[in-house]
């Protein structure tokens, strides 16, 4: 899988905590805890290594980066099944075959409603549930 959308991702993360450790007078940020739903299918080491060569000129440059994967939720709006990741893995290994490197969940894990099926009544009408990679925690000097 190419690693282009973890560079970017490692930018974003960078600059949008260090434009916050600026706005509330942080000099320095010693740990960035973020989330990523696993069927982003993130690759973890190149996140970890462009987060570590991007945070070098910021206020990040001592800081690690702690990833946390967490496996989403989905609500079928049909029937009300809630369902984990674990339910819909046939989907997602199809999905993957399909579409090898260009895997569109890997870019936008919010496409997973419109790909997905409800594994109980077989709608397309689902919402996930905890779903962004997101910034939860910072740690500050």
């Amino acid at each position: 899988m190419v690693a282009v959308h973890e560079w970017s991702l490692a930018a974003a993360i960078v600059d949008s905590v260090d434009k916050w450790a600026r706005d509330n007078n942080v000099n320095s940020v010693i740990k960035v805890v973020v989330e990523v739903p696993t069927i982003a299918m993130i690759d973890l080491e190149v996140l970890r290594d462009a987060f570590n060569m991007l945070k070098q000129e910021s206020r990040l440059a001592n800081a690690e980066l702690e990833v946390r994967q967490v496996s989403p939720r989905f609500r079928c709006r049909a029937c009300g099944y809630v369902f984990s990741e674990d339910d819909v893995n046939k989907q997602l290994r199809e999905l993957m075959g399909e579409y090898g490197e260009e895997y569109p969940l890997h870019l936008m894990p919010d496409l997973a409603p419109t790909l997905l099926k409800c594994p109980r009544c077989g709608s397309h009408d689902i919402e996930m549930l905890e779903s962004q990679i997101r910034v939860t925690e910072v740690v500050t000097k």
